[in-house]
């Protein structure tokens, strides 16, 4: 059950991957949500007029992508879930609320809600990266986005700054989860 007036999601989760699939889908409906939300367009209108390159090319693009990105990292702080817990909180908290602060699920919902508020065809990416688990269970989330036709970037905001383009080496399993809306 998804309670938009609490903070924790109150919903059984399956084992494995169909657990992963239940806490995207989580994910997906509150990043979608809120894209429209006043208070996530004032973001978007905030930083669009900080914007140095003008026009619909790569550099515009990659530079707006940036800045949504650098946003999202001095915003929020990574904090892991608490071992009783799969915690997945929408920008209603984080954002807008007294929840600055999430692991790789919570800053990857925050991002990809401003970049589908900006206009930008957006998808989670799940890892598995230990090679040490012999199940490659996907252990990390993050977000790609359609920077242009066939160009998508790579975001890790659970990395800083530097997951600007940048994204965990040695990855044993992956899966994009493009997200409608």
């Amino acid at each position: 059950m998804i309670d938009k007036d609490t903070k924790i999601i109150q919903k059984d989760l399956r084992d494995g991957d169909n657990g992963i699939s239940d806490t995207i889908e989580i994910m997906e409906n509150f990043a979608v949500e809120y894209k429209n939300d006043s208070r996530v367009q004032a973001i978007i209108r905030d930083i669009d007029a900080k914007l140095t390159h003008t026009g619909d090319d790569l550099k515009y693009h990659c530079e707006r992508i940036k800045n949504i990105f650098n946003y999202i990292c001095s915003k929020m702080t990574y904090v892991s879930d608490p071992d009783w817990a799969e915690l997945v909180v929408s920008v209603k908290h984080s954002l807008f609320g007294d929840m600055p602060y999430g692991d790789c699920d919570d800053l990857s919902v925050a991002l990809a809600t401003l970049l589908l508020g900006a206009g930008y065809k957006t998808a989670f990416k799940t890892v598995a990266w230990r090679k040490s688990d012999p199940n490659q269970s996907f252990t990390h989330v993050y977000v790609v986005v359609l920077a242009q036709p066939e160009f998508w970037l790579v975001l890790d905001p659970t990395m800083g700054t530097i997951g600007y383009g940048n994204e965990i080496r040695e990855i044993t399993r992956r899966k994009e989860w493009v997200i409608n809306g």
